[in-house]
């Protein structure tokens, strides 16, 4: 006889397999969320990406992607020169939180540029910088997303060797310390978990010992690498191997503590060093255009986090307006553009996420022509040039067309006014179109070592007549070169030439600015006292003649004399070209360069018939009151040979 059926038993049966169903589908779904997550990077340059051409830079987010199980699920955002404030300000953090989705991870390392209170863009005090990342956190938390803070990697300039050959560590660089503090606060008081790699390095570092150490960071050896042949002494960011230390750090931590965030990971014992490129993969990001050559796209390329694109097409004589677009679907975007080799056109063009700006400008195609130098370069075609930072264009577009309206200010002078080719010179001329507004163009006819005179003998006066028109302008600045030939004293051929230049400007019905010569930088270095000027019977001549003639005159020479006084010894050394560790005190970097045509726009901004070619913005300036650095990024290559004049 069948023995009756249990029906507790059947219940307890079913229980046990539903729960382990549930348990199965538990897995399965937790499974599928860890597949589906993402992980964000948001940091500095000491996280960011590089370009392959800057090999052997790498910052630590950019090594995380070789422990990464699948690496299209890390969106490294980090970006060089950015602070907690800077990052979120430019829309950088709003843009990665919107695009986390549930379940995802964000990494947020700030510190090493929210200490800077010289960039009040970037500065934050202790309590703005905890209220700052507290806010990214909120953020995080309301996407159902988990945010994981992570101390600033040290500086490797704390690691010093005593006499007795002991490695001795100081935790941060001067000034980040509170920041790492902010930090570990943070996370005790928001049960938040903190990567202290700081501490970690610190520790390793004693143990490693100084030589090893620096071998983590772009502390380069002469002939170590091609790209540095002078070395390099870079205490802050790192190489390959330092990024790969730290990143290996902050893996291993996730995995030691078991954070979920680490089934993303691959198991850092089975990843071997070795060189990434940008994004994790090889990469060639360059636009090449075939009128530039591969040492200047090459150069420019070598300025991370700048990427570069270049456009070249034959033009006829004559201007043209041009307008790029400039922006990004997804990303911020900072631009600036150059065109005819270095010549400024905009110092930075600004975009927000999803916004996108049509700057325009006029450029002028001279035409080539043959000199004793064979200068015809740059002046067959149109040539433009943009580095930026977060625009994913692969190639530029630009719309150009011939602008017979437009007016063109030609520049006659000599190293200090022309264009400077290589870094790290600059001169006045090739900045000052950055000032002009649309519908006027800068035409640059000043050539190095050229005196009134060899640049009369060199043809330039006479072709720049050749195409003159009516209502054009000539900015003359002579005076360096002038002194050194016999004849052209002021009194004597100096003044004829230049009253006989006036006359034969006058008569095609252009005008003239006169420039006094740009005072050389002279100081008694020791005591540190402002010693008399080098050019003041120059600039009186150019005066009196602006005086007899009738025409306007721009006094750079004492706005420039008055602007070193201010500055002082050690102070005006930042506008004056350093070349190889002497200072030149005739000719000047991109700085100084900057702060020149700044003079020379304001001068021409207070003649009436000329002003509006100025843009508002650099319509008045006190030199006693210099701008910061503009920090406009390096292109066309280096060459420290000192340009001719002095």
């Amino acid at each position: 006889m069948q023995k009756p059926l249990n029906t507790n038993q059947k219940d307890d049966s079913s229980m046990k397999t539903l729960g382990k169903l549930a348990i199965v589908a538990a897995t399965v779904a937790a499974c599928h969320s860890m597949s589906a997550a993402d992980l964000f990077l948001a940091g500095d340059s000491t996280m960011c990406n590089y370009q392959d051409r800057q090999y052997p830079q790498q910052g630590w987010g950019q090594a995380l992607y070789k422990f990464m199980k699948d690496p299209s699920k890390l969106h490294n955002k980090a970006i060089g020169g950015r602070s907690a404030k800077s990052f979120k300000a430019e829309g950088r953090w709003q843009g990665i939180v919107d695009e986390l989705k549930r379940g995802d991870f964000v990494i947020v390392a700030f510190g090493h540029n929210d200490a800077n209170k010289a960039k009040a863009e970037r500065y934050s005090t202790k309590e703005d910088y905890k209220a700052l990342m507290k806010g990214f956190a909120d953020d995080v938390k309301a996407k159902g997303a988990t945010i994981i803070y992570a101390t600033s990697i040290p500086h490797s300039g704390g690691v010093t060797k005593d006499d007795a050959g002991v490695t001795h560590v100081r935790g941060s660089a001067a000034g980040i310390g509170p920041y790492m503090d902010a930090t570990r606060e943070l996370g005790r008081e928001n049960g938040i978990e903190v990567l202290d790699r700081n501490a970690y390095a610190c520790e390793r570092f004693a143990e490693l010992g100084q030589d090893a150490v620096f071998k983590l960071y772009m502390r380069i050896a002469p002939g170590e690498y091609e790209r540095f042949p002078n070395g390099n002494g870079d205490g802050c960011h790192t190489r390959d191997t330092g990024a790969d230390f730290f990143a290996r750090a902050a893996v291993s931590m996730c995995r030691e503590r078991k954070l979920p965030v680490a089934a993303l990971f691959k198991d850092p014992s089975e990843v071997p060093l070795r060189p990434i490129g940008f994004d994790g993969k090889p990469t060639d990001s360059i636009v090449r255009a075939d009128d530039f050559s591969k040492e200047e796209i090459a150069y420019a390329n070598a300025d991370a986090p700048w990427r570069t694109l270049a456009w070249s097409e034959p033009r006829d004589v004559g201007n043209y307006d041009v307008t790029l677009r400039l922006g990004d679907e997804r990303e911020a975007t900072e631009n600036v553009v150059k065109f005819q080799g270095r010549r400024l056109a905009a110092r930075r063009v600004v975009t927000k996420p999803g916004e996108f700006v049509d700057f325009k400008f006029t450029a002028r195609v001279p035409g080539p022509y043959t000199t004793k130098r064979g200068d015809e370069r740059s002046n067959r075609a149109l040539k433009l040039l943009v580095m930026t930072r977060g625009m994913s264009a692969k190639k530029l577009a630009p719309k150009v067309e011939p602008e017979p309206g437009a007016r063109t200010i030609y520049l006659c002078g000599d190293s200090t006014v022309t264009d400077q080719d290589k870094e790290p010179w600059g001169s006045w001329g090739q900045i000052l179109p950055a000032f002009v507004r649309e519908g006027w163009s800068v035409s640059n006819f000043a050539r190095s070592g050229l005196a009134l005179k060899t640049f009369e003998g060199e043809g330039r006066l006479k072709r720049i007549m050749e195409h003159l028109a009516k209502d054009d302008w000539v900015v003359i600045q002579f005076g360096h070169n002038d002194q050194k030939i016999r004849g052209e004293e002021p009194e004597n051929g100096y003044t004829r030439r230049l009253e006989s230049w006036v006359d034969q400007i006058s008569a095609k019905g252009a005008h003239v600015v006169l420039v006094t010569p740009v005072e050389r930088r002279r100081f008694n270095e020791k005591t540190g006292e402002h010693l008399g000027k080098t050019l003041a019977d120059y600039a009186e001549a150019v005066k009196a003649v602006a005086a007899k003639k009738g025409v306007p005159v721009v006094d750079l020479n004492d706005a420039s004399y008055r602007m070193h006084a201010k500055m002082g010894a050690k102070g005006s050394k930042a506008i004056q070209c350093n070349n190889r560790g002497k200072i030149d005190n005739t000719h000047h970097n991109i700085y100084g360069a900057y702060e020149m045509a700044r003079i020379v726009a304001a001068g021409l901004a207070q003649i009436p018939v000329i002003k509006d070619a100025i843009r508002d913005r650099y319509r008045a300036f006190d030199p006693e009151k210099p701008d910061a650095d503009p920090q406009i990024p390096p292109s066309g290559g280096t060459d420290y040979t000192k340009p001719a004049g002095s």
